[in-house]
C-alpha cells in the first residue's frame, strides 16, 4: 500500500507595508469567487493574499446592497438611509423655492409701495401733514 503525502501549500506573506487599494469591481470579483462551489473564503483569501476578514466584510457590504460604495476611501451608508436623506433634501429645496418666490414677490411689492407712497407725498401740498403709509415697513 502506499502511502501518499499531504499536500502542502506554500503561503508567502505580502509585503509587509504595503496597501492595496482595489475597485469594487475587484472586490464584487473576489466575493463572487470565493461563492462558488468548491471554493471558499480562506482559499481566496489565500490566493490573493486578502485578509479572510476583509472579504467577510466584502461580502457583508454586498449582501445589505453596499457595494457600489465600496471604492477606496469612501463611506458606507445604508440604502434606506440614501432614500430618506434624498426626501429630506427634496423636502427643503422645495420649502426653500417657496421662500424665495415670497421674499422675491415681497421685495417688489415693498418697493411698488415705496413708489405710490412718494408719488402721494409729491401730490400734497407742502404745508399738509404726512400719514405714514401703512404697506411701507419702517426700519
Amino acid at each position: 500500500m502506499e502511502s501518499k503525502e499531504p499536500e502542502v501549500e506554500v503561503i508567502d506573506n505580502p509585503r509587509v507595508g504595503r496597501r492595496r487599494r482595489f475597485t469594487a469591481e475587484e472586490k464584487r470579483a473576489f466575493v463572487e469567487e470565493a461563492a462558488r462551489p468548491g471554493n471558499s473564503v480562506s482559499q481566496v483569501a489565500r490566493r490573493y493574499n486578502l485578509s479572510p476578514s476583509l472579504l467577510f466584510s466584502w461580502r457583508r457590504l454586498m449582501e445589505q446592497g453596499s457595494m457600489s460604495s465600496l471604492g477606496a476611501e469612501e463611506a458606507v451608508v445604508p440604502e434606506s438611509e440614501v432614500k430618506q436623506l434624498k426626501a429630506r433634501v427634496r423636502e427643503l429645496e422645495r420649502l426653500l423655492g417657496k421662500k424665495i418666490a415670497r421674499t422675491s414677490v415681497g421685495v417688489s411689492a415693498r418697493s411698488h409701495a415705496r413708489r405710490i407712497a412718494a408719488s402721494r407725498s409729491e401730490e400734497r401740498d407742502p404745508g399738509e401733514e404726512k400719514e405714514p403709509d401703512p404697506t411701507v415697513r419702517r426700519h
